[in-house]
């Protein structure tokens, strides 16, 4: 299970889009990084959140 997820780096490129890494506290994999570049229009919150719940669903589809 997902206890935090937060945006560690934002990092702003010349054309607009950002350089992202989140990080996913989970109890049954550990830490978890993704880094992907987003968009200007990208709600990077509601993708870490949607992240997440992909997340606790593996989780539970695999019996943990």
């Amino acid at each position: 299970m997902v206890t935090s997820s937060t945006i560690i780096q934002n990092d702003l490129q010349v054309d607009g889009r950002r350089w992202i890494t989140e990080l996913h506290v989970d109890t049954v994999q550990g830490d978890l990084y993704f880094t992907y570049l987003a968009q200007p229009t990208d709600d990077v919150d509601a993708i870490m959140a949607a992240r997440a719940a992909a997340i606790n669903a593996q989780d539970e589809a695999q019996g943990d």
